[in-house]
């Protein structure tokens, strides 16, 4: 039970470092594609 546990709150922050990898990037992105309009 406890391993489970501490597996799912692995994956919960693997999941959560991706998704601000990506929004971090994404946000990158657009800074970039309105600077040079």
């Amino acid at each position: 039970m406890q391993s489970n546990y501490i597996e799912n709150k692995k994956d919960w922050a693997w999941q959560q470092a991706q998704n601000n990898y990506v929004e971090t990037h994404i946000n990158i992105f657009c800074h970039f594609a309105i600077s040079s309009l």
